[in-house]
């Protein structure tokens, strides 16, 4: 997850699930690595790459808010549209 939050290469994060990270786990706030990514203002490619290796994009942390929430909080419009795309509710 630390890695998907500093990381701007999506190869990492393939990496990564190739050795069996898990991208579903969660940080001591509830987030995953895909909120971690979002809010960290990262590539548009790390969003896909964690999308693609299967990351829950209706996952909530501890305070309730998902991906697309903090996507939109940030007005990173790009990155809502992605994560409409891959069936983000909201």
């Amino acid at each position: 997850q630390l890695a998907a939050n500093h990381n701007p290469n999506p190869q990492v994060i393939d990496a990564l699930v190739a050795a069996g990270s898990d991208v579903h786990d969660v940080n001591y706030l509830g987030e995953t690595a895909l909120i971690m990514a979002v809010n960290s203002g990262n590539d548009t490619k790390v969003v896909s790459a964690l999308i693609k290796a299967g990351s829950d994009v209706n996952a909530r942390d501890y305070q309730d808010r998902s991906a697309l929430d903090y996507a939109r909080m940030s007005r990173r419009f790009y990155v809502v549209k992605i994560l409409k795309a891959a069936g983000a509710r909201s």
